[in-house]
């Protein structure tokens, strides 16, 4: 099974931390495979010490505020 990705690496990236709209790039990604035909993304950023989801993430600042 191939996995697709929404971001790859280098790629800016927008997200809500402490409560601020903050940009930041992904360094790395991790894909879980979770059943025969199901996975879950999550990506490594700059200054980020945790896994991010992909359904966090943003291409712009633009759509990150809409989400809220």
């Amino acid at each position: 099974m191939e996995a697709k990705t929404k971001y790859d690496i280098k790629d800016n990236v927008w997200l809500v931390n402490e409560n601020k709209a903050v940009r930041m790039f992904v360094t790395g990604l991790v894909v879980t495979f979770t059943e025969p035909d199901s996975y879950d993304v999550k990506y490594d950023l700059n200054y980020s010490l945790c896994e991010i989801p992909e359904n966090k993430l943003f291409k712009t600042k633009e759509e990150l505020l809409e989400s809220l």
